[in-house]
């Protein structure tokens, strides 16, 4: 018999409880107010971009499945605990365990209506906080359109893969781990109700408790029957073969092995619902234990079993076809699949004609290296130490009615270096950048870069009239314009010499205008500073200006795209532009070739594995207000569309770009990193020789400082096989490859040179050949096409092999010896090869170094390698006269020396020594001839070790001939053989 229970105890109680309630609602609510805060800063800052309808897009795609699925648990939840209270049992006989039950009804169960609606919101909240996560995938389900392509396997169209899919298996699993939830919660209802007894000598479980939990088993077979028919699709993700892709084992084995458990699992959801009548375990039993049977023999064992016995021994012939639908799928996933293939025969039969007819490309090779650049940049153009160049970019301008290769570099405002860290100056004081500065890849002013625009104010062949950098590549924090506190005005200062340079302050319509309490209140919260809302130099006009960083700018505007690491600043219409690249990438590809890029630069977005890839964005910063403009520049891509289908007031069309901006569009390097690594191995299209590893070619590597030994490379092959799935297309090697360089190049069979990336290629294994060189076109005819230069010789020296002869010839390198033991550092610049028709060329710029602290590189030689010579000088135009490439002028001597005392001083100038006056021809006499050759090669050496090596090389050469014809009137019985040894000087 119960006992009653009086009412105090309850009223009490639920007192506590509504205390204790307030007060945790009143402590989330005061730890909340900055998470409000930075929500509503984020709304008023995109709707600052014009990108209101987008902060509600992202923040509906993160709330709705969220509260859809929480809502379908809390139901699903709160109908079977309301059903486990109904089954429970009015009498039970006694038991150990009833202690705990009559507790249970005494103290909870008259709030068991409120009970279940806590536990079921609980787990609701639980259960529904990890979609948001999902949101991607939510909205790419919602906006799927079709790529036009059908997948090999099951014919379905490759978006269904890429949009439909990840979602749909996320919620089969989602629901599936819901139903296993509400199982087990189930069960303790169950139990604290009395309808479950773990000790009981009687009867354990009650028939209705095992009808109802019947059903919940049942529903769960259900679902794994939808995630059975939704694996099928994702065997063509498969990693069991050779390649990535569904294999023989998967469509033979594997896929009949799904179709089946998904009838077990169908056969096992009817047993469950025909034990809601039987109400025992033999059903439950016999399904659970015929299922975990057949899905450990017909879904594992037998899959591996086929892979060993019936593959394995005859791989090729079993994966043949998958190979091919992995290669086909590769290349069309990574843009391979219209890579221009074009033949050339290596030869160093070159005449000076050829040279002439290319050179253009010599004209416009690079003399400058970005590193060595900045810090020319920082000691001649920076003016004040809170100013600093953080990057410089290559670039084309058109100056003059000629296309100009250019690095480009903004003089951003270096917040470290402030002169003092206060509010004032931090925040309302110095808020700006100040130009940029722009200066001629292929040329040179005593050592020094060519400026084609610089200073401050900017003069130069650029116009630029709004050249305040309020964005940039390195800006964090905030600052605030449009106060009662005058910014400082570099430009201004520069003019009047007035230190304190205040200017007219912002006239943009950028930044998050402060112009009320809530606001200014929102603000100081975000960023936690009070002085925002104190400080009496802001006004109601002011503006916050944050996210100033233009990488983080257009990743938080766009969060589904991924970017370039390299943005740059494109001086147009008198302002200055950053240009970005905006990627869409996915790893959904059906049979495409997972990769993950391991040469890319660390702030690239692509560090991640994908199998599809296009640039499909150019999106543009303005440096003044912060406008941001993402260009949709591949409308064929069905990525792009998607998501312009969510957001189409995000994107505008490229037809709508800024007059000029094209021109300086480049093809975007991080994807290049990424098609070269893949390229590597999917030149190969026939599955044979893919299969072999044949014809399997390797970025070459960057030969760092000088020259590398190749013998010392460990590589492995890079043939795809076993689980690694292919990853291994990557660069295998030890060393680190060459960096893709942007350069001025007239290709082969074109007319004019053209703005290209470039990169070469080796034999896998072998860094002493060149197989190929690509190029990715930039110029808006042929923007986006790539096209690869394949060799049909083994003669061609690679990027190694040129960077080793010109590091072991023997004036070049006693050259840099000489300059080392001066005190002085010999800096090498990147390596450039040059096509000269089927000819090929190597440049590479030298810098030297003072020792001195405040010293920076200037540039001194080019080191120019061609077949197996290799020559050192100080223009290029001298570099091929050295190499015999182009006809010697009669200023060779002067013009064209190479002279280390004139390092020193940092200068160019031309040495003193006059060239040597012309002297009689020497009468055909042995005697004389050998004698005039020991003139020749003691002059030779005093000038090798005057560090005049163009002049060495004459002499040398003037002697040799001087010995072959002595040798030639001994061979014509004309003489005697001298006595005398005629050696050149000792190049040891």
């Amino acid at each position: 018999m119960r006992v009653p229970t009086s009412d105090a105890p309850r009223r009490s109680l639920g007192v506590r409880a509504w205390i204790v309630g307030a007060v945790i609602v009143v402590v989330v609510l005061l730890a909340s107010l900055r998470g409000f805060a930075r929500v509503y800063t984020e709304y008023l800052w995109f709707d600052e971009l014009g990108f209101a309808d987008v902060w509600r897009g992202l923040l509906g795609a993160r709330l709705a499945p969220a509260v859809v699925f929480s809502a379908v648990f809390f139901v699903l939840l709160l109908a079977n605990l309301i059903i486990a209270d109904r089954l429970a049992p009015k009498h039970r006989a006694m038991g150990p365990e009833d202690e705990i039950i009559e507790k249970y009804r005494t103290y909870v169960a008259p709030y068991s209506g409120r009970l279940r609606v806590v536990v079921s919101l609980f787990f609701a909240i639980v259960m529904g906080s990890g979609v948001a996560s999902e949101w991607r995938s939510w909205i790419l389900f919602r906006n799927s359109v079709d790529f036009g392509i059908e997948d090999p396997q099951f014919g379905r169209d490759i978006g269904f893969y890429v949009f439909e899919l990840p979602f749909l298996r996320f919620a089969a699993s989602w629901l599936f781990a819901a139903l296993l939830v509400v199982f087990v919660v189930t069960i303790v209802f169950h139990y604290v109700n009395g309808g479950i007894r773990i000790q009981s000598p009687f009867q354990r479980v009650t028939p209705q408790v095992k009808a109802h939990l019947s059903v919940i088993l049942a529903l769960m077979a259900v679902t794994k029957t939808a995630q059975y028919y939704l694996g099928r699709f994702q065997l063509n993700f498969s990693r069991r073969g050779a390649i990535d892709g569904a294999s023989y084992t998967d469509v033979k084995a594997q896929l009949p092995a799904l179709n089946f458990l998904m009838i077990i699992s169908v056969a096992a959801a009817v047993l469950f619902i025909a034990n809601i009548w039987r109400r025992g375990w033999v059903l439950p039993v016999i399904a659970v234990g015929l299922w975990a049977f057949i899905s450990v023999v017909i879904g594992t064992i037998y899959p591996a079993y086929i892979q060993r016995f019936q593959v394995k021994p005859n791989e090729f012939a079993r994966e043949e076809p998958y190979i091919e639908r992995n290669i086909e799928a590769t290349r069309a996933a990574f843009g391979l699949d219209d890579v221009e293939e074009r033949e050339f025969t290596y030869t160093e039969d070159i005449d000076e004609e050829t040279v002439l007819a290319n050179i253009g490309s010599f004209e416009n090779a690079r003399l400058w290296d970005p590193d060595e650049l900045r810090k020319a940049f920082r000691a001649t153009q920076e003016f004040e130490t809170y100013f600093a160049f953080e990057d410089v970019d290559v670039d084309r301008y058109v100056i003059g009615g000629e296309t100009v290769p250019v690095f480009t570099s903004a003089r951003e405002l270096s917040e470290a270096e402030l002169p003092s860290r206060t509010f004032t100056n931090e925040r309302l004081r110095f808020t700006h950048g100040f130009g940029t500065v722009v200066a001629a890849a292929n040329d040179v002013v005593r050592d020094f870069p060519a400026y084609l625009l610089s200073d401050i104010p900017p003069e130069g062949s650029l116009e630029l009239a709004r050249p305040e950098i309020y964005y940039g590549e390195s800006l964090g924090g905030f600052s605030v314009v449009d106060t009662k506190q005058a910014e400082y005005d570099a430009e201004e200062e520069a003019s009047d010499g007035d230190a304190g340079g205040d200017g007219d302050g912002y006239e943009g319509r950028g930044g998050v205008q402060a112009s009320s309490f809530l606001r200014r209140a929102s603000l100081a919260l975000r960023f936690g500073s009070w002085d925002l809302m104190v400080s009496n130099q802001l006004t109601s006009d002011s503006r916050v200006l944050f996210r100033r960083d233009i990488g983080d700018r257009v990743r938080a505007a766009a969060p589904f795209l991924e970017f370039d690491a390299d943005p740059y600043p494109v001086v147009l219409d008198d302002k200055i532009l950053w240009v970005i690249d905006g990627y869409t990438t996915t790893s959904n590809y059906p049979y495409a070739q997972g990769l993950q890029p391991r040469d890319l630069p660390a702030a690239s977005d692509l560090d991640h594995e994908f199998n599809y890839i296009r640039n499909s964005v150019k999106a543009t910063v303005d440096a003044y207000d912060g406008t941001v403009t993402f260009y949709v520049v591949d409308d064929e891509d069905p990525i792009i569309r998607a998501w312009q289908k969510a957001f189409p007031d995000l994107f505008t069309d490229a037809s709508e770009l800024p007059d000029g901006l094209e021109e300086h569009f480049r093809y975007p390097e991080d994807m290049f990193r990424a098609q070269t690594a893949a390229y590597a191995a999917y030149h190969v299209d026939d599955a044979q020789r893919f299969y072999a590893g044949q014809d399997l070619w390797d970025v070459s590597a960057r030969p760092e400082g000088g020259a590398i030994d190749p013998n010392a490379l460990t590589t492995t092959t890079a043939r795809p096989s076993g689980n690694d799935g292919g990853r291994n297309i990557r660069r295998s090697g030890t060393t680190a490859p060459a960096d893709p360089l942007y350069l001025m190049l007239q290709l082969p069979d074109e007319d004019a040179p053209e703005f290209v990336i470039t990169r070469p290629y080796v034999p896998l294994e072998r860094q002493n050949q060149l197989s190929a060189y690509i190029a990715g076109r930039s110029d808006p005819e042929h923007y986006g096409q790539l096209v690869v230069y394949v060799t049909d010789t083994d003669r061609a020296p690679s990027p190694t092999r040129a960077a080793t002869i010109i590091e072991t010839t023997t004036p070049i390198s006693q050259q840099f010896t000489l300059l080392s033991r001066a005190g002085s550092e010999v800096i090498r610049g990147n390596l450039q090869l040059i096509p000269v028709d089927d000819g090929i060329v190597y440049l590479r710029p030298i810098f030297v170094q003072r020792p001195s602290a405040d010293a920076f590189p200037l540039f001194r030689f080019v080191a120019a390698s061609f077949g197996e010579q290799a020559v050192l000088a100080p223009s290029v135009d001298c570099a091929l006269q050295g190499l015999r490439l182009r006809t010697r002028s009669d200023t060779y001597a002067r013009d064209c020396v190479v002279d280390a005392d004139s390092v020193d001083d940092g200068t160019t100038d031309p040495p003193d020594e006059e060239p040597p006056p012309d002297e009689e021809p020497v009468p055909d006499d042995v005697a004389l001839l050998l004698a005039a050759a020991e003139q020749e090669f003691a002059a030779a050496q005093d000038a090798l070790e005057a560090g005049r090596l163009g002049e060495y090389q004459d002499r040398v050469d003037a002697a040799r001939e001087l010995v072959a014809r002595a040798q030639e009137l001994i061979d014509e019985g004309g003489g005697e053989p001298a006595t005398t040894t005629t050696t050149p000087p000792d190049e040891a």
